[in-house]
C-alpha cells in the first residue's frame, strides 16, 4: 500500500464526517500518485473529487503535499464532524476560529474565546466499528428526516433485541 492509497482510503472515510478534509486528503493522494506515476491511482483520486476541488488539482505545492501527508499520518483520532484539520489555509482560507485569529495577531473577545471550549469525544475509549455505526445510524436518521432524539430512541428500540434482559437482584430477606 502506498501512501497515496491510504489517503484516499482516509478520504472515503472522511466524506460523510469532513467533507473538505476528504477532498484534501483526495487531492493530496492524486499529488503522490502523479508524482509517483501511479496513474490508474490518480484517476482513481480525482474521480473522488466534487467540481469545487478539481479546480484545484494542480495548486498543490510538493511541501503543501507534505504537509498534508504528515498530518493525516500523525491524526489518530476517529474522525468527528468538525474535528482535525481541514486545511483551510492550503485553499487560501482563514480559519475564523478564536485561536487561529489570535495566531494571526487579530482582536479575540473574551466571548469568542467561550465559543471554542472543548468538548469531550463521545467516542473516547469505545471500539471504532461502534462508533462507525453510531454514525452511519445518525446519517440515515437524517435522510429520514428524524430529530436526534428520535434517531436515539429508534436505535435503542433496534438495538436493544441484541442486550441481554436486564438482571433482578436477588431479594433480601
Amino acid at each position: 500500500n502506498t501512501e497515496a492509497e491510504f489517503l484516499l482510503l482516509r478520504a472515503h472515510a472522511l466524506l460523510v464526517r469532513s467533507h473538505d478534509r476528504a477532498m484534501m486528503c483526495a487531492l493530496t493522494a492524486a499529488g503522490i500518485a502523479r508524482r509517483r506515476q501511479e496513474l490508474d491511482l490518480a484517476a482513481r483520486a480525482v474521480d473522488f473529487l466534487d467540481e469545487r476541488f478539481k479546480e484545484e488539482i494542480n495548486k498543490l505545492e510538493p511541501a503543501q503535499i507534505d504537509l498534508v501527508l504528515k498530518t493525516e499520518k500523525e491524526e489518530t483520532k476517529f474522525p468527528l464532524p468538525g474535528r482535525g484539520p481541514a486545511y483551510p489555509e492550503l485553499r487560501g482560507q482563514l480559519c475564523d476560529c478564536p485561536s487561529c485569529r489570535k495566531a494571526r495577531g487579530e482582536k479575540v473577545s473574551p466571548l469568542d474565546q467561550e465559543e471554542e471550549l472543548e468538548e469531550e469525544d463521545p467516542f473516547d475509549g469505545l471500539p471504532p466499528a461502534f462508533a462507525d455505526l453510531f454514525m452511519a445510524t445518525m446519517m440515515e436518521g437524517m435522510a429520514r428526516n428524524e430529530s436526534p432524539a428520535q434517531t436515539m430512541a429508534r436505535m435503542e428500540r433496534e438495538m436493544g433485541q441484541f442486550l441481554p434482559p436486564a438482571r433482578r437482584g436477588k431479594k433480601r430477606r
